[in-house]
């Protein structure tokens, strides 16, 4: 049986998860108040809410939720680049989970940032 912060071959998941949950000195200088994977869950919660929002006929001829998408895909990258700069040079270890976030958050970023270019400005006024 495995306890809560150890990864089944005892790897990089088990030392990122720790440092996460138990605010390690040195590691972050504001204190956790949720473990860091709700913070990821709520980022792409909120990101879905707005894909789905952007759907919506209400809001598929203004580019708001486009903007609002660059801007949370934006935020999500850059806290994702300071969390990966703490895996691999302070803890020098490797939560798979974190990178495969790591990767959708870019990609959520990159396709806004494709999708705000390509969408005409708004007319209405």
């Amino acid at each position: 049986m495995l306890r809560r912060n150890e990864a089944p071959d005892g790897g990089g998941n088990a030392v990122v998860d720790r440092a996460a949950d138990h605010n390690v000195p040195g590691v972050t200088s504001v204190p956790v108040l949720l473990p860091v994977a709700f913070y990821g869950v709520g980022g792409f919660l909120a990101i879905l809410t707005v894909s789905i929002a952007g759907l919506q006929p209400k809001f598929a001829a203004t580019r708001g939720p486009t903007k609002l998408l660059v801007v949370l895909g934006g935020v999500g990258a850059a806290f994702t680049g300071y969390l990966t700069y703490i895996e691999a040079f302070v803890l020098q270890a490797w939560c798979r989970w974190c990178v495969v976030s790591a990767l959708l958050i870019v990609c959520v970023f990159a396709v806004a940032l494709v999708g705000l270019k390509e969408r005409p400005p708004d007319t209405s006024h």
